[in-house]
Formats: C-alpha cells, structure tokens, sequence
C-alpha cells in the first residue's frame, strides 16, 4: 500500500495541468489565479509568477531547458516563463481565441489547440511568432504528437466524429483517417 500526499497551493485558483521540470520541479497552470506555480519536492515550497494581465494559463509544457510554455487561454497567447530570470514573454496566436492544450513533439516544436477557434497551431520555441496550422474542426484536446511530428486531433464536424492526423513533413496538408471532409486546409505555411 502506497501513501498519498498533498499540499496546498498558494494561490487556490482553479490550479491545474501540472508539468515536471527537468530539474524535478513540479510546475502548475494557476488559471484563474494568472500565475504559474512552481513546486519543489525536495524543499516542499511554491514558488508564483505573475503573468500579464488576462493570460489565464490553461496547459503548460517544460523543455529541457527549464523554460516554461503555457497557453493564454484568455488573451490568446502562447507564453514563455523563464524560471530563472523570471522574465515573461508571450507570442500572439495568429486567430487569436483562446489556445488550450500544449504539447512538445520530437522536433521540439510546440503544438496547441485554439478551444474556440477551431484550429491547430504550431510554434518554434525560437520564433518570435506563432502559426496557424489549419482551420479544422478540431476539438478540445490535441490527443498526441507522434514521433514523425503528426498531430492527432479530436475532430468533429456536425454529428461526425473522428480522428485526424495532421502530418507536420507535409505541408501541413493533414490525412484523413477516417472518412470526413478535408479539414486541415494550410492556413499558413511556417518555414
């Protein structure tokens, strides 16, 4: 038998999605609290930031530098914290909406879903911008990123439900993988 333990954290705002660190740090999307928290196992202690106003952290994701990439479910952003430094950048989604789900694929590109805007999305962590993928009908939740770089979607159109795999090495034209209209049509093509 196992034993659960829990502790609070500091700002009790609809805290969530929790991420670790390559320092083994716990990182967590304090949404309606707009903060990114930080716990540390080996000390028990949160550290908070602040984001700018609006941002409303929904996912987040920690590379292998430390850096941690969120999503600004209420201002439409993808966000940069930079733990060490405490510096704050963020990168307007192209459709703005409200991005939601975040995730790292093999070639260390992120991936994020817009929850309204039905759209799939792509960054860099090094460009300044990011990137509309398609304009699909793309659901809540980015499912995985496979190694090649495709991204699977929950995708639905009407009553049709499916899955879709949008394929990174092709342009981003997306395959069906089950019959529904095409649906990833290039927003923009990203270099």
């Amino acid at each position: 038998a196992g034993m659960v333990s829990e502790w609070a954290v500091p700002t009790p705002k609809f805290a969530r999605d929790p991420a670790p660190g390559p320092d083994g740090n716990i990182y967590i999307a304090v949404m309606t609290g707009n903060r990114i928290a930080r716990f540390e196992p080996a000390t028990q202690r949160f550290v908070e930031w602040d984001l700018p106003a609006g941002a409303r952290p929904h996912g987040l994701v920690v590379d292998a530098e430390g850096i941690v990439w969120y999503t600004g479910n209420g201002n439409g952003t993808i966000g940069r914290l930079d733990p060490k430094t405490g510096k704050v950048s963020e990168f307007k989604a192209p459709s703005g909406g409200d991005p939601h789900t975040i995730v790292f694929d093999a070639d260390g590109n992120l991936w994020f879903t817009v929850q309204g805007g039905q759209r799939v999305g792509r960054q860099h962590p090094r460009a300044a911008d990011a990137g509309d993928v398609g304009q699909g009908e793309v659901a809540r939740r980015l499912r995985r990123i496979d190694a090649a770089g495709g991204a699977e979607a929950d995708v639905r159109e009407r009553a049709a439900e499916a899955l879709q795999r949008a394929d990174a090495t092709a342009g981003f034209g997306g395959e069906e993988l089950e019959a529904l209209p095409a649906m990833f049509q290039p927003a923009h093509q990203l270099a």
